[in-house]
């Protein structure tokens, strides 16, 4: 956002820096001028910072053009009824969740194809599911305590099954984490 603050200075006139946000929307109602949005972006912009830090998964560019494509909507429908900033605040803000809910939705999209692609092949039951997900590379202690810990069974418990010590569950653990790594990368 704040490259797009640098983009719109040339235009922030001091005719419009004095003028207080409400003042700004009915001259923008009046007559659209880009004096006036830049303005207008300049004095919003450090709650639009504060808003859009409570959302995730959002690229700083789509930020900055929501604020504006949102800021450039207030000005040109604001009536008196609440504060300029209260207005802004909730347009901004449910734009956003609207995004970030887009966003999960397409997530969690491709992760049930995925889970839907596996059981069409035949994987249906939980270790075939596992076994399809997993590296090539795990050794056969890595592969019992993935199966074990998909089970539900805590650390204590499967260092007991597979007759190891905790410290080898930790073991057992990051070398999973290592491994596994690569199937997050790609």
């Amino acid at each position: 956002m704040e490259s797009t603050l640098r983009l719109l200075r040339p235009f922030i006139t001091e005719k419009y820096t004095n003028m207080r946000l409400d003042t700004l929307a009915y001259l923008y109602q009046d007559r659209a001028e880009p004096q006036i949005l830049a303005s207008s972006f300049e004095k919003i912009y450090r709650l639009a910072i504060v808003i859009s830090s409570d959302f995730w998964g959002l690229t700083e560019c789509d930020l900055a053009s929501w604020c504006l494509e949102k800021l450039d909507y207030c000005l040109k429908t604001y009536n008196s009824e609440s504060q300029f900033t209260t207005y802004f605040a909730t347009v901004y803000r449910n734009k956003l969740r609207e995004e970030t809910e887009r966003l999960n939705y397409q997530k969690r999209k491709c992760i049930l194809e995925s889970i839907s692609e596996l059981i069409d092949m035949g994987i249906e039951d939980t270790y075939n599911f596992i076994e399809a997900l997993l590296p090539d590379n795990l050794t056969d202690k890595e592969y019992q305590y993935c199966i074990l810990a998909s089970e539900g069974y805590d650390n204590t418990t499967i260092a007991e099954i597979l007759n190891v010590s905790r410290m080898t569950i930790c073991n057992i653990r990051k070398s999973l984490r290592l491994k596994c790594a690569t199937l997050q990368n790609t």
